[in-house]
């Protein structure tokens, strides 16, 4: 499996080679929102909200799956496929060669089957990352979440979806509309920590 760069420098304890932790790209918008000054207007975006959301993904709250937008339907693991293209990329995309992400090997569906069961690239596959059942199956993030599967967003599960009677989630796909989330929560921490990071007490502590 592959391991997020920054992951993997830190579990080491030294940089694996000279390759950036993570690369983020923010585009300029009319409505982004700065300041706690005044409250957030509809419409607005956080713009720490979403850094925090686009970090979480640099430190490996991120799938290597790929569902096409456009074409036959066929989703693969370290393929890029149609979806690929479909957008315009400002960097280059590393070769994955059909091997799942670190991330990818916590995703598991209701009865168990991870999405390594699957043939890749496969129109199942597909179904199974559309299947509202898929959680990310880890023991931290499941204690987080009152002791209940942590649900995926389907076909896009790099995100979480909303959870009742809890904070917005940093990793819903469109946070920071509308709202401002300036502290990472107890879920996302959790996840984290199933992925091998050390999270401190005082993190954890009064985590939303």
């Amino acid at each position: 499996m592959w391991y997020p760069t920054a992951l993997s420098n830190a579990l080491r304890g030294e940089r694996v080679d000279d390759t950036d932790d993570m690369n983020i790209f923010l585009r300029e918008k009319d409505n982004w929102y700065y300041t706690q000054e005044t409250e957030i207007a509809e419409g607005e975006v956080d713009f720490i909200n979403v850094a925090l959301h686009e970090i979480a993904h640099g430190l490996g709250i991120s799938s290597g799956t790929f569902t096409p937008w456009q074409g036959d339907p066929i989703s693969s693991i370290g393929l890029p496929n149609e979806f690929i293209s479909y957008f315009s990329w400002t960097f280059d995309l590393p070769d994955l060669d059909g091997t799942p992400m670190l991330y990818d090997t916590f995703l598991t569906l209701g009865d168990g089957r991870t999405l390594m069961a699957f043939a890749n690239p496969s129109l199942e596959l597909t179904y199974a990352l559309a299947n509202p059942t898929l959680h990310f199956a880890g023991e931290h993030a499941r204690r987080a979440n009152g002791g209940y599967p942590v649900a995926v967003t389907p076909l896009s599960v790099s995100h979480i979806p909303q959870f009742p009677r809890r904070a917005s989630p940093i990793m819903l796909s469109d946070s920071g509309q509308g709202e401002t989330r300036h502290r990472l929560d107890a879920i996302l921490l959790g996840m984290m920590q199933d992925l091998g990071w050390e999270i401190s007490e005082t993190c954890l502590q009064g985590a939303p």
